[in-house]
């Protein structure tokens, strides 16, 4: 923690050997949960609480994080489209390249 100056802020074992952390994809994923919960706000939160709605608020985070998290580790990958007889505008192929570093 020391290295990326946070020994004083990271929530740390009560003994000081280990700290708490993840993954930014897991934080990722877990955002894109949360806000597809959202979507779906009838089912996920029927019965809306003081924490659901803190929660909910914190949405703008969430976006946020993903904002910038496509901003800089974007995918260069080539997205390609493709005309479909039942639309009037080309659709995104399902079927897309994706750049790996």
């Amino acid at each position: 923690m020391r290295h990326i100056g946070r020994e004083n802020i990271v929530v740390a074992a009560p003994d000081g050997s280990s700290y708490l952390g993840t993954l930014n994809v897991y934080h990722g994923i877990h955002c894109f949960k949360l806000i597809k919960q959202l979507r779906y706000l009838y089912y996920y939160l029927s019965d809306l609480n003081k924490y659901d709605y803190e929660n909910l608020l914190h949405n703008e985070n969430r976006i946020n994080f993903l904002r910038q998290s496509a901003m800089c580790h974007g995918n260069i990958g080539l997205i390609t489209f493709e005309w479909h007889e039942k639309s009037r505008i080309p659709v995104t192929n399902a079927m897309t390249h994706q750049y790996v570093r």
